[in-house]
């Protein structure tokens, strides 16, 4: 995990879960699948000292949780399941099941965990399926790409403490366990396969959800790719979506959203050209120079020349 250099990982914890409050509660994160609606009651990072231990308990929602740093070492229906950082595997814990957990010899064992519950008219029935199921493999699934991707990025976001990082969290949160059923219980729903679950999380907001997705993807490479992955599209066809509502491609709307990033970072703050191209994705300053002069009709000396807030600004050398 990425943080800052005087950032502890408490610290880090810490930030990262007072954001996930304020986005999840209240009163929860909804999304509906056949007659089964989903809440997500919680996320958040736990760190646990070298064998701290929870006596048995259960708890009122189903939770999924994946250790990011040591090991934790759980007691079910008479199993012994380990989790450790290097596992690859989710663990999944249903509602109202009797456990207890006991972490590693680590100074430090941290994990992020989701939490959710189901109700609606299937809701009981649906259910005892997943408790059945979650026994059927042991309490542990295995950590598919899209499931580690999407993972990464609501890590990401929470560090970030802004509101544009609040509403990509609002949306991102409830495609987690969207990704997560399809993959790990494909024929838990009957009316629904996997594939149409996705369908029905994103269908009413798709390109806006995209758009979402692009701004918390600002600095990376290929965002086509990452979309069409999490949708389960091509690359083709995620583009041919998105152009016929916007008239641009996805990496033309990223360059967008970063040049419109650099311009404000012109104006607020007193990061040099090259560090402003770099913070939103441009490691090439004279490429950028180039990209800014056709989109706003003049170079990012002359912008800032002109609109800059911050005075003085330190004389720097022509980037290109």
């Amino acid at each position: 995990m990425r943080r800052s250099g005087r950032e502890t990982m408490e610290e880090f914890c810490l930030k990262f879960n007072r954001m996930l409050s304020r986005v999840v509660n209240p009163p929860g994160l909804r999304f509906r699948a056949g007659d089964a609606e989903f809440l997500i009651v919680a996320c958040h990072q736990a760190l646990r000292p070298a064998g701290f231990e929870v006596p048995e308990h259960e708890h009122p929602y189903f939770g999924v949780a994946l250790m990011e740093a040591g090991s934790m070492e759980t007691f079910c229906d008479g199993r012994r399941i380990v989790c450790d950082s290097g596992s690859n595997t989710l663990f999944f814990m249903p509602q109202a099941t009797l456990h207890s957990c006991r972490f590693g010899p680590a100074a430090n064992n941290q994990n992020l965990s989701i939490n959710f519950q189901i109700s609606g008219p299937g809701a009981a029935k649906l259910s005892a399926r997943l408790t059945d199921k979650a026994a059927d493999c042991g309490y542990q699934v295995p950590l598919t790409p899209g499931m580690a991707a999407l993972l990464r990025e609501i890590r990401r976001q929470g560090n970030e403490e802004s509101t544009s990082a609040a509403t990509i969290l609002r949306h991102l949160l409830p495609v987690f366990p969207a990704l997560f059923l399809q993959h790990s219980f494909p024929g838990i729903f009957e009316e629904q396969d996997g594939e149409e679950l996705i369908r029905t999380t994103l269908r009413q907001d798709r390109v806006g959800t995209m758009k979402r997705m692009l701004s918390a993807m600002v600095r990376d490479r290929n965002p086509a790719e990452i979309i069409a992955r999490q949708f389960g599209l091509s690359v083709r066809h995620v583009n041919r979506i998105f152009r016929q509502e916007t008239g641009m491609t996805i990496k033309a709307y990223q360059t967008e959203l970063r040049l419109s990033g650099a311009r404000n970072l012109l104006i607020n703050s007193n990061l040099s050209i090259a560090e402003a191209a770099e913070a939103v994705g441009f490691h090439r300053p004279g490429l950028f120079s180039t990209f800014f002069h056709d989109h706003f009709g003049c170079t990012p000396q002359e912008f800032r020349a002109r609109e800059n807030r911050f005075i003085p600004i330190p004389p720097e050398t022509d980037p290109d």
